[in-house]
């Protein structure tokens, strides 16, 4: 909702660059919702100079480890609801990523199942919001903490057998959301 907030996408795309050329070792991975026709999208991309860290990934292959794309200056990912006129590095969400609901009302609703069937080589997210009726602060300060946010993702890890890729939440610097994501990135 343009309501909320609004800037021009080159402006936001550039400080993703700058990000990227201050922080050497850092990766960003954008998964855009299809609100502009591609070509403007495309042309913002390249004109931020976003475009020349682009990684790209075919659909189905491993993906590379995240020091083997730092090495490489291939340090952002995009997804969104590809065209198929496409740039390669624009990549079709759907080929890529699966997970669960990305709609919960309440804390209860919080599950582990699958919205889609898991892809060779897809990247796991678990979307860990509540949208009753729209994102909101309150509602990241409900399930954003520990314990509840960590024993989602043991529920859900037990439960497929594998980490989650991701971990998409509202409001990230609300509660314990980049501990958690810490503690399962070291768990042994």
């Amino acid at each position: 909702l343009c309501d909320f907030a609004r800037q021009p996408a080159v402006e936001a795309f550039a400080e993703i660059t700058a990000f990227l050329r201050a922080n050497r070792f850092e990766l960003v991975l954008l998964d855009l919702q299809n609100e502009t026709t591609l070509e403007h999208t495309v042309t913002a991309f390249e004109d931020s100079g976003l475009s020349r860290y682009a990684h790209v990934q075919i659909p189905g292959e491993p993906w590379p480890t995240l020091r083997e794309m730092i090495r490489a200056n291939q340090r952002v990912v995009i997804f969104s609801g590809r065209e198929d006129d496409a740039p390669a590095w624009y990549h079709a969400t759907r080929d890529f990523v699966y997970g669960t609901h990305w709609h919960y009302e309440a804390p209860e609703d919080l599950d582990c199942a699958l919205d889609s069937s898991p892809i060779p080589h897809g990247l796991l997210e678990v979307t860990h919001v509540l949208t009753n009726p729209v994102a909101d602060p309150d509602n990241a300060e409900a399930i954003n903490h520990n314990p509840f946010l960590r024993d989602r993702m043991d529920r859900c890890i037990t439960e497929w057998g594998r980490l989650p890729s991701m971990i998409s939440v509202d409001f990230y610097s609300i509660g314990d959301v980049l501990e958690v994501a810490r503690e399962l990135n070291t768990a042994p």
